[in-house]
């Protein structure tokens, strides 16, 4: 039955009916006790090798595969495990970020700069470049943008004039709870 839904709702899923009860959804959840490699992240110097120390990284190839295989995943873990810098870095170099955008939301504008800037300093680059955010009266963009970032506020507003989000390959909805 039709009642109590909006009418003019738009259902990207419509023909989506979610994971079924013998193939759930997969969760990758590095938890800390899990992830601990006993290494001060502080006392590594060059910044690749600092990403190989974050909780995340022995979880790379069963994020990358998780995002092949399933529609929707979510990622569990703990403040600092690196989820929100790493795992759209891991998404660009299995090639996700080369026909459309990658774009990864941020409750608040001044975490969407502060990410995007250490993301683009952990990537060489200029932020605006390979690398960029938009927040609310500031698109800090290019053509050559391949991951962006953007307050959960202009992804509401993207969607109003595309509903599908065809610009991009991946959206992670970051700090969802």
């Amino acid at each position: 039955s039709s009642q109590g839904k909006d009418p003019l709702a738009f259902d990207a899923d419509a023909d989506y009916d979610g994971p079924s009860d013998d193939e759930p959804e997969t969760i990758v959840s590095p938890k800390k006790a899990d992830v601990s490699t006993g290494v001060d992240i502080r006392d590594l110097e060059d910044l690749s090798e600092k990403r190989k120390h974050l909780p995340v990284y022995k979880h790379r190839a069963d994020i990358l595969k998780s995002v092949e295989e399933n529609r929707v995943i979510i990622i569990e873990g703990e403040t600092g495990s690196g989820k929100t810098t790493q795992v759209p870095q891991y998404l660009l170099e299995a090639g996700y970020g080369k026909e459309k955008k990658l774009v990864v939301t941020q409750p608040r504008r001044v975490a969407a700069i502060s990410v995007a800037r250490r993301v683009a300093e952990e990537r060489e680059c200029r932020v605006g470049n390979e690398v960029g955010y938009t927040i609310r009266f500031e698109d800090c963009t290019s053509e050559h943008t391949s991951l962006k970032y953007c307050t959960d506020g202009i992804l509401v507003r993207e969607c109003l004039a595309d509903p599908l989000l065809m610009k991009y390959s991946i959206v992670i909805l970051d700090e969802a709870h």
